[in-house]
């Protein structure tokens, strides 16, 4: 009697037993599955690998899966042989996820550095043109310097040889820069009145120096001259042209005498 109660409680304890392993596996197919289809929407092809990988396990787990498998394959999965190969499955899909999340997370960390090294690069750009531009103003001021260290030792210079200058250089200059502002005469014009004898009556050297250093705009005494010829005379631009440029007349130069006619009526 004794011995038929044990074999009853046996019995009865293997429904117990296989309801739980059955749960198990439900349990593992399906965690397999959850972490295959996380893993396969990662969009990395790493990451797609390991999540296929998970799915498989999974499908292999579950009851109604593993019965189609077991009739495609024409064979039988003890149970055994299913938790090894559902094991190796996860282990080798859990891995590869692993590596693909820990190169994710280098290449975050590394993002800042990247960050840094395109700035650094900015910044020596920016300190390179900031160089550049100041080499070129220091090189502006230095030009600028020089010019005006030019500019005053030829003013002195000038000054010097205004002392070493006879009066009558002097008088001569003076007369002459007269004829040409308030008389708008031409450098012949001007050079002939300082020597004439009913003129400045001063020597040819003299004469010369006035001419040379005089500041005068010769083509601006030829338009006021042909200006003159137009609304006293009333002569025609030929005419104009020819008295300004004649021997007897203002003594302009050809070009002078053109740049007038050119700007008569303006």
């Amino acid at each position: 009697m004794d011995k038929e109660k044990d074999n009853e409680q046996v019995v009865k304890a293997q429904p117990s037993n296989i309801g739980c392993f059955t749960i198990f596996i439900w349990l593992v197919g399906l965690m397999c599955l959850l972490f295959g289809l996380i893993t396969f929407l990662s969009f990395s092809i790493i990451n797609v690998i390991s999540g296929l990988i998970l799915i498989i396990a999974g499908l292999t787990m579950l009851p109604p899966t593993r019965t189609i498998i077991e009739k495609k394959l024409n064979t039988k999965l003890s149970n055994g042989l299913s938790c090894i190969l559902v094991f190796i499955l996860f282990v080798v899909g859990i891995g590869l996820g692993s590596s693909s999340s820990k190169k994710t997370n280098e290449n975050l960390n590394n993002y800042p550095n990247k960050q840094v090294e395109v700035k650094s690069e900015q910044d020596q750009t920016q300190i390179a043109e900031a160089k550049k531009q100041q080499e070129e103003n220091k090189k502006k001021q230095q030009e600028e310097e020089t010019k005006k260290k030019q500019e005053e030792e030829a003013r002195k210079k000038a000054e010097e040889e205004a002392k070493n200058v006879p009066a009558e250089y002097k008088s001569a200059l003076k007369q002459a820069g007269s004829y040409a502002k308030t008389m708008h005469m031409s450098k012949q014009g001007v050079y002939d009145q300082l020597v004439s004898q009913y003129g400045g009556k001063f020597s040819a050297e003299a004469a010369q120096y006035a001419i040379d250093n005089v500041v005068a705009d010769w083509n601006a005494n030829a338009l006021a001259e042909a200006k003159n010829y137009q609304n006293v005379m009333s002569l025609s631009p030929s005419a104009i042209h020819d008295q300004l440029t004649s021997q007897y007349g203002a003594k302009f130069t050809q070009e002078e005498a053109d740049y007038a006619i050119q700007h008569l009526n303006d």
